[in-house]
């Protein structure tokens, strides 16, 4: 995941997306990643279920998807594997209010499987240089709102606990079901910069490997 003390600028200019969220976990044994590794292999196979209640601890550096920081995270690989199929099935966990009993994102309090599912969302949707997302309208303050400035410490958290203290979760989900149904035949999944992008924007991304 992100160093989320650092702003990520938005698609859409001057929308900042800053998350900070961490505290250190304890190092997880072979057995534990071997046990992760077969829960993966059946993750989305019948019912195409996603079991992010079981998601192991983030990296507080990088994105989920970045495998120098979170080499294992089985989950994580399971869903990219679903290409853009894996969109519709976070939005649809978006809502779920369910807690989840251990420890992911450093510093938070509590987790949610929607809290959870929307940062998977956002992380897929920004740029290996963590500075930009690269979907419209799918950036963390796009999404959730004006930032939370009356708390010093993880401002992301209480920026969307205030967002579902407001308008509910289902609200969070009806706000990405749009960016969704507005971009689905564009969004593609960039192998080498590990995000999804659109295919508008592809010649741009292309220029600036260069």
């Amino acid at each position: 995941m992100l160093n989320r003390l650092k702003p990520i600028e938005s698609a859409t200019p001057d929308l900042g997306l800053s998350l900070g969220r961490w505290m250190p976990s304890p190092m997880k044994g072979s057995i534990l990643v071997f046990s992760a590794c077969v829960l993966a292999a059946g993750i989305l196979s019948a019912g195409e279920s996603v079991e992010l209640s079981k998601i192991e601890h983030f990296c507080p550096k990088g994105r989920v998807q970045d495998k120098e920081y979170n080499p294992h995270l089985p989950i994580i690989d399971a869903l990219i594997e679903r290409g853009t199929n894996v969109v519709p099935l976070l939005i649809k966990l978006l809502g779920d209010d369910t807690k989840i009993d251990h420890q992911i994102i450093d510093y938070w309090p509590a987790h949610t499987v929607g809290d959870i599912a929307l940062v998977i969302l956002t992380d897929l949707t920004t740029d290996p240089g963590w500075t930009k997302s690269t979907i419209p309208g799918a950036s963390w303050d796009e999404v959730l709102g004006k930032p939370a400035t009356n708390y010093a410490l993880i401002p992301p958290y209480y920026q969307l606990q205030d967002c579902k203290a407001k308008h509910g979760s289902n609200e969070i989900q009806r706000r990405w079901q749009k960016i969704w149904l507005e971009h689905q035949e564009q969004m593609y999944w960039d192998a080498k910069d590990r995000c999804f992008r659109l295919r508008s924007n592809q010649n741009a991304a292309d220029q600036a490997r260069r």
